[in-house]
């Protein structure tokens, strides 16, 4: 047993065989199970960027990771890693640990660690917003949510999950069957999105919502 765990603490990523094996299963479930739609995948690029999402519902990370061309990783509560079962699952799709007590600030081990898998080629998931929507209202972008971005120096890539807050609503037990859309949106650097970067993103996620 301890060999398995010791196995499940190694994150899937970078590539590895059982990171690919483990999304395309997720694809499958997916597009089974809630009918998911991908576009725009092709305009993900290679090396490191920061995948800039709206937030909706608990699926938001896992359905974005299964819908990435290219393996992502993201930031998730600390207070998460403390469940044996879940925390290891997390852990080996590469959960990086941020404090749960909003320990987000540039100098904490999370956001460092989060740099540093950026900088070695790594995608990285962040939802803007803080926390979900409610029935699927996109809020404000926080204006430090790209700091990951231009900490180091990467594109932004604006995604929009549409469609997860009616599959897994607030106060329910299970996610139902429901169609979810996933569009990825052109990457973009953020010296050319003016004095608000973060109003700019959520403009173009806004406008993928739109379409």
């Amino acid at each position: 047993m301890s060999a398995i765990a010791s196995a499940l603490r190694r994150p899937l990523w970078p590539g590895g065989p059982g990171y690919f094996v483990l999304r395309a299963i997720s694809q499958w479930i997916a597009a089974t199970g809630l009918g998911l739609s991908i576009e725009g995948g092709e305009r993900v690029p290679a090396g490191g960027f920061v995948l800039a999402s709206n937030h909706q519902s608990f699926l938001d990370p896992w359905l974005l990771g299964a819908a990435c061309p290219r393996p992502v990783r993201f930031l998730a509560r600390r207070s998460l890693f403390r469940n044996p079962v879940f925390g290891l699952l997390i852990r080996s799709l590469g959960a990086i640990p941020l404090g749960s007590d909003g320990d987000d600030q540039p100098g904490s081990a999370g956001i460092r660690g989060a740099v540093e898998a950026i900088r070695e080629g790594c995608g990285m998931v962040i939802f803007p917003e803080g926390s979900r929507g409610v029935r699927g209202v996109l809020r404000e972008f926080r204006r430090g949510a790209l700091f990951l971005a231009r900490q180091a120096d990467v594109p932004v890539v604006p995604v929009c999950v549409d469609g997860c807050w009616r599959a897994w609503p607030p106060g329910r037990l299970l996610p139902r069957p429901s169609p979810v859309r996933i569009s990825f949106g052109e990457p973009v650097r953020l010296e050319a999105l003016g004095d608000d970067p973060a109003g700019a993103v959520r403009a173009r996620v806004e406008d993928l919502l739109a379409t």
